[in-house]
């Protein structure tokens, strides 16, 4: 018998764990210096830990809003992904002309920092919550044909595990998540 594909069994797998915009509020707020990049990656752009950790600063352009992503799940693919507003309020502050975003030595010592800001903001967490979520709000306000192709999502798949997660005021709640006005 001919095994099924991964994302066959995937679909089966039901709705993936996702966090409020409440919830991604205070991790933003807890981050540390080190990691508030990780969740504003992860968060508002959907980028994957080995995409954080790879991209360097030089690939984020605040003006175009966008950044350049290099490898990650396919170390040879580059893909362009959009940085919302609220992205871009997070992350002027402590960017660089260049070097890597992530200043750990290892992906795995940033997964422990931001274990210890999960914990921190009282969320629970799974691996690729912030990604998760993120699609699941993009597909509330943009539908699934242009979530599928931003994300390499098929429609299939968003309908079965992500559709009607979140609602369309919750998910515009996630995109108006800014920083606090700096005196």
């Amino acid at each position: 018998m001919k095994p099924k594909p991964k994302h066959k069994q995937r679909l089966r797998m039901g709705a993936p764990k996702i966090i409020k915009p409440r919830e991604f509020k205070a991790l933003l707020h807890k981050a540390t210096t080190q990691t508030l990049p990780a969740f504003v990656f992860g968060g508002f752009c959907g980028l994957r830990m080995v995409e954080i950790t790879n991209l360097d600063w030089k690939d984020v352009n605040f003006e175009q809003k966008q950044l350049l992503v290099h490898g990650g799940k396919y170390p040879s693919r580059r893909r362009l992904v959009s940085l919302p507003d609220a992205a871009v309020l997070w992350l002027e502050p402590i960017a660089k002309e260049s070097g890597s975003v992530i200043n750990l030595p290892s992906q795995i010592k940033l997964s422990a920092q931001m274990r210890c800001v999960w914990k921190e903001a009282k969320c629970a967490a799974t691996p690729h919550c912030l990604r998760y979520s993120l699609v699941a709000h993009r597909l509330a306000l943009d539908g699934e044909t242009q979530t599928a192709a931003e994300f390499g999502f098929s429609i299939k798949m968003l309908i079965a595990c992500f559709l009607k997660l979140v609602t369309k005021r919750q998910a515009k709640a996630w995109f108006s998540i800014f920083p606090p006005i700096q005196p």
